[in-house]
């Protein structure tokens, strides 16, 4: 009697015949395959993982506030610190998993600076490249591994992030010398998190855990020059330099400062966004001022739709009345009130009686007005009441109440852009929400200015968390 290791006994004396005996060690053979290979196959598996965390601790590497702020102007003081942790995914029992060098690229910030433990690191200033070499001792299994990283400026929730695919991990000293690793995303304890986040709320909301570098906090009225570690005053077309000013609410009102956002990515390569965002007033109107690197005069786009999703862009629109690109912050077209309603507006109601501020004039006739967030086109002025066309631009028609402000609006509708040609909308741009007629969030408040150092400048209205493109 024969045993073989897949548990089949053969028995000499059962075999009348070769042929039968064949057979047998045929199956036995078979049987063999099935039970053994696939533990083999499951040895040959991956074994070198890799896992990823981009953070915004709350403290820098010498305990500091992470980020820090002015204590009188309540603005940014660059530059911010952003961990990016890799943990070493693979089982322990592969000591040939060991990672010892790592490169990546970041997007929607621009690095000043870097630091690792126990490795040799350095980034590219043209295309935010970092790399670690010669880590030593390596990255054992389960250890994981903190890059830090100094950046530049503010940004929006959601736009740095660590690109997958720009990542490679490896067991060689340079990362092209050694085995590659892939990345992991099934450890609970160390989620894989590409976009920067905060580190409270990975585990705990993790839908929200995006974070931004706020620019700091602004009332109606104040303006400032975006912080921006690279920004050279001296230069008046630098595209570092952000200049924004914050104008009363579209409603009239102006109940508390706001935390604000801005990506400024225009000097990285063209096509790159500028991304303007705020916190907690969805009537917050802003005004700010860009510096486009180019020689040619830009065609300048702007998006605030989708609401969610990434941007889609639309050839900017002028605002109803325009200022030269070097007017000054008290000189912007931001929303200003015409006066208050004397009286209730009913849904219905085709005429308005409204008591002017001192000092204050009438719209002209065709002129836009906004109530709350209904907008109106003033068709007459009488001497009691104004004639108005409800629910212009696609807004809500609603009732108002006396004493609600009766607001100027330099936001246009989307008929034509700013070079006079009428909007024809894809399907795409269709699709995210834009058609023609609709009041638009954003608009170009002047004429570009060419500074002849290799830059345009001009101001923007939005009101819209928007988009910059060129």
């Amino acid at each position: 009697m024969v045993r073989t290791e897949s548990g089949c006994i053969l028995k000499g004396g059962d075999m009348s015949t070769k042929g039968v005996h064949k057979a047998l060690v045929f199956v036995c053979a078979l049987l063999l395959t099935i039970f053994v290979l696939p533990g083999v196959a499951a040895a040959a598996a991956p074994q070198k993982l890799y896992g990823l965390e981009f953070l915004l601790p709350a403290t820098t590497l010498t305990g500091a506030p992470n980020p820090s702020y002015n204590s009188v102007t309540g603005q940014l003081v660059p530059p911010v610190e952003v961990a990016v942790k890799f943990k070493n995914e693979s089982p322990p029992s592969v000591g040939t998993s060991n990672i010892a060098s790592i490169k990546f690229v970041v997007s929607g910030v621009v690095i000043t600076g870097v630091a690792c433990p126990r490795g040799i690191c350095s980034f590219d200033t043209s295309t935010n490249t970092v790399s670690v070499t010669n880590i030593s001792p390596p990255v054992h299994a389960t250890e994981t591994f903190v890059v830090t990283l100094t950046v530049n400026s503010c940004v929006a929730a959601g736009d740095a992030t660590v690109p997958l695919s720009s990542v490679v991990v490896s067991t060689g000293s340079q990362v092209d010398n050694g085995s590659p690793f892939s990345s992991y995303s099934k450890d609970a304890s160390f989620p894989l998190v590409t976009t920067l986040s905060d580190p409270g709320k990975i585990f705990t909301d993790p839908n929200n855990a995006a974070a931004g570098i706020s620019c700091g906090d602004i009332d109606c009225g104040e303006s400032f020059s975006v912080a921006n570690s690279f920004c050279t005053s001296s230069v008046a077309g630098d595209p570092d330099c952000l200049t924004t000013v914050r104008g009363l609410d579209t409603d009239g009102s102006c109940a508390a400062s706001v935390d604000y956002f801005a990506t400024n990515n225009l000097v990285t390569t063209k096509n790159e966004k500028l991304h303007f965002a705020w916190q907690t007033d969805s009537f917050a109107a802003f005004a700010y001022k860009v510096n486009i690197p180019s020689t040619t005069e830009p065609y300048l786009q702007l998006a605030w739709l989708p609401k969610n999703g990434p941007p889609i862009y639309i050839p900017a629109p002028y605002c109803n009345v325009l200022v030269p690109a070097t007017a000054l912050p008290t000189q912007l077209p931001l929303p200003s009130p015409y006066g208050t309603l004397d009286q209730d507006v009913k849904l219905n109601s085709s005429k308005i009686q409204v008591t002017s501020l001192p000092g204050v004039g009438p719209p002209a006739v065709g002129s836009a007005i906004v109530i709350g967030s209904e907008r109106m086109i003033v068709t007459g002025i009488g001497s009691n009441s104004w004639s108005v066309q409800r629910g212009d631009g696609f807004t809500t028609k609603a009732t108002h109440p006396a004493g609600a402000n009766v607001m100027f609006t330099a936001l246009p509708t989307l008929d034509q852009d700013y070079k006079g040609v009428p909007y024809a909308f894809t399907q795409q741009q269709t699709s995210a929400g834009y058609k023609v007629g609709l009041k638009a969030q954003m608009c170009l408040a002047s004429p570009l200015l060419d500074n002849h150092d290799g830059t345009w400048s001009g101001w923007i209205i939005d009101s819209g968390d928007g988009y910059m493109n060129w």
